[in-house]
Order: structure tokens, then C-alpha cells, then sequence
């Protein structure tokens, strides 16, 4: 397995390595960013969402096991938080900074190559399920320190806004609908959107190990009201507990008899087992919350995930 992952985690070394010796300036970062998020993993997410059938995309059995899951990692996070004395601001964040992984810019690349592109499927109901309601839930915790009506139902609107104008929601939406259809693309676009799909790896690798080096800086430059062990329990609760109970969930109800093959939880195991998502720390800097706690926290989960994602796909693949 790790034969497997490591040129995809290369591919995030050089990308750290580019912008911290220069050759991508931090300004082309959002650029990047840009690119990956608007074409090419818009495009990868229509091509896998128009071979999807529309149970698969949203296969309630899946969807589940990943909100029963990352909501229990969730509000272990929140607890800490609490129980720490810190507001429901910070705790909230860093309960999505432990329950949301990489599914984008990562969790395709590494399941395609290690489980096969008939899994990728998978990764539709999990973005669409993190997108709506695990960010929606986060924002509506963190209100909660505001006076009963200040603002809440406004910030609330313009966060769910915000998750239908993206773009990679739209992709997935888009692919679903016309596969539906049971048309062919005409062949010009096809090869256009097979193009922008298959450049979506390697630049969105490359741009998440960027975006780690940017996301450096702002915690060495930016305080944090959060302790370390605030941190590195946010790092066990992403890349150990969350897999782990995503694994025993998904056993539970196979022994049940519930219709889930040991190669669908194997997949929803991997994607478990990313590191954490890098728009956690825009959403808390957005949101006003300790962005010095989240960048670190992305930091940890990037690091120690080579180990641990490799663990977990050893074990389960």
C-alpha cells in the first residue's frame, strides 16, 4: 500500500517544497486553488457522478455510517472544547477540523489507486454529505455563543448559500442528472471534460502541499487561544477515531445484514483515514475562530497521515 500512496503524497512534498522555496508564490496559491476547485475536479466529479446511478450517489446506507460517524468524533471535540472552557466558536471548528477529511482533494486519488476507479462512486454521497450537512452543523454550533437571534438565521442562510454555490456540488449534481438521462456527451466535450478530469490529481496533490506550506505560516504568525493537547487531540480524533468507527459502525451493520460489501467499507475506511480538509481553516478564519488552532491541527493530520492512511489501508485493503 505504500508503494501506492507514496508518489501521491510526493506529489504534496513537492508542492510543500515549491512554495516554500519560492517557485510557487504564495499569491498563485488561491490561483491553484481556483483551478482545481472550478475545472478540474469539477470535471473529475461529473465524469464519476454521470457513471453513478442515483442510488449510488445517494446511497442512504452510506450516507449514515459517515454522519453517524463524523458527528460522534464531532461532538467529542465540541465536549473537549467545552469542557475546556473554550467558546462554542472554537470548539465547533474544531470539532469539523477532526470530523472533516480531504475528500476532494485527496479521497479520489488515493481511492482510485488503491481500492480501483469502480469505488470512486463513493466519494459522491460522502462530499455531498460532509458539504451540506457536517459544514451546516459545525456553523450552527459555533452560533451558539451569540445572544438567542443576533444574526444566526443570516449567518446560517449565507452558509448553506455558500455550499450551493459551490462549484464541485454543482459537478457531482450535474453528472448525477445526466447520467440519469442515459445520453452520451458529445465527443468533443467528453474529451474537453476527460482532459480537465484527469489533470485533477496530480495539481490538486500538488496544490494541498502549497496550501500545507501557506497554512505554516499563518500558525507561526497568527496566535492561537488553543493548547496542544487541544491540538493533538484533534489529530487522534481525525486520523484514528474516525476511521476506527466508521470500521466498527460498518461491521455492526454487516452483521446485521445490511447490504454494505466489505469493499464499500473498505472505501469509506480509507477516506476516513485522510488527512483533515484544508477549507476548515477559510471557514474559521471566515467565521472568526482560532485559525491558529485549525492550520496547526491540518498540519498534524497531514503529517502523521502518511503513516496512519497507509496503516489503515494495509489493514482494511
Amino acid at each position: 500500500m505504500v508503494i501506492v500512496s507514496a508518489p501521491l503524497f510526493a506529489l504534496m512534498l513537492i508542492g510543500y517544497l515549491g512554495a516554500r522555496f519560492g517557485l510557487i508564490p504564495i499569491e498563485a496559491i488561491k490561483g491553484l486553488n481556483n483551478y482545481v476547485l472550478y475545472f478540474a475536479l469539477t470535471a473529475m466529479l461529473f465524469r464519476i457522478g454521470s457513471a453513478s446511478p442515483l442510488e449510488d450517489a445517494l446511497n442512504p446506507i452510506v450516507i449514515g455510517i459517515w454522519l453517524v460517524s463524523c458527528w460522534s468524533v464531532m461532538a467529542i471535540a465540541i465536549a473537549y472544547g467545552r469542557a475546556k472552557g473554550r467558546t462554542w466558536l472554537d470548539s465547533s471548528f474544531g470539532g469539523l477540523a477532526a470530523s472533516l477529511p480531504n475528500s476532494g482533494f485527496m479521497g479520489i486519488a488515493l481511492v482510485t489507486a488503491i481500492m480501483g476507479a469502480q469505488h470512486a462512486h463513493l466519494v459522491v454521497p460522502v462530499i455531498l454529505t460532509e458539504m451540506v450537512v457536517l459544514q451546516g452543523s459545525a456553523i450552527a454550533f459555533s452560533q451558539l455563543d451569540l445572544p438567542q437571534g443576533t444574526g444566526l438565521l443570516t449567518k446560517l442562510k449565507a452558509s448553506f448559500s455558500g455550499v450551493f454555490a459551490n462549484p464541485i456540488v454543482w459537478g457531482i449534481g450535474a453528472g448525477v442528472i445526466w447520467g440519469a438521462t442515459g445520453w452520451a456527451l458529445p465527443s468533443v466535450l467528453d474529451d474537453i471534460i476527460g482532459i480537465l478530469a484527469d489533470s485533477a490529481t496530480p495539481v490538486a496533490l500538488f496544490t494541498v502541499g502549497a496550501v500545507l506550506y501557506r497554512e505554516q505560516r499563518r500558525a507561526a504568525t497568527e496566535p492561537s487561544r488553543s493548547s496542544r493537547t487541544y491540538i493533538a487531540i484533534i489529530a487522534v480524533l481525525k486520523v484514528i477515531a474516525l476511521p476506527l468507527i466508521v470500521w466498527g459502525l460498518g461491521r455492526m451493520l454487516m452483521s446485521m445484514g445490511v447490504a454494505l460489501t466489505s469493499e464499500q467499507l473498505a472505501t469509506l475506511v480509507l477516506i476516513a483515514a485522510l488527512p483533515g480538509a484544508a477549507n476548515t481553516t477559510i471557514l474559521a478564519e471566515k467565521y472568526g475562530a482560532d485559525s491558529g488552532l485549525i492550520a496547526t491541527a491540518l498540519l498534524v493530520t497531514s503529517t502523521v497521515g502518511f503513516v496512519t492512511f497507509n496503516g489503515a489501508a494495509a489493514l482494511v485493503a
